[in-house]
């Protein structure tokens, strides 16, 4: 077997599998992928945060670590940030 730079370059779009806040992060792509599946293809931030919240197991989940969560998927290459979310970009990794 031949060790490629391709083999073995970290592979971005997983990172939030094994990023401090997993767990968020499963839920909102989770979420994503059940309005994508609505066709509906944008999510605004409000929304994102106002689905986590209601879950008892989020309760304490606040605006701002919704926003960081978004950043950091976005940054990770799981979502598009255009004055909202693109829940369609993060399919591929599911």
């Amino acid at each position: 077997m031949e060790l490629t730079e391709k083999l073995l370059k970290p592979i971005r779009e997983t990172a939030y599998l094994t990023a401090e806040n997993a767990r968020r992060y499963r839920v909102i792509l989770r979420y994503f992928y059940m309005q994508y599946e609505k066709i509906k293809y944008w999510l605004e931030q409000e929304e994102i945060h106002r689905e986590l919240s209601s879950h008892p197991e989020f309760s304490d989940y606040t605006i701002d670590q919704c926003r960081q969560d978004l950043d950091a998927l976005v940054n990770w290459g799981e979502s598009s940030d255009h004055a909202g979310y693109q829940a369609g970009n993060f399919n591929r990794s599911i």
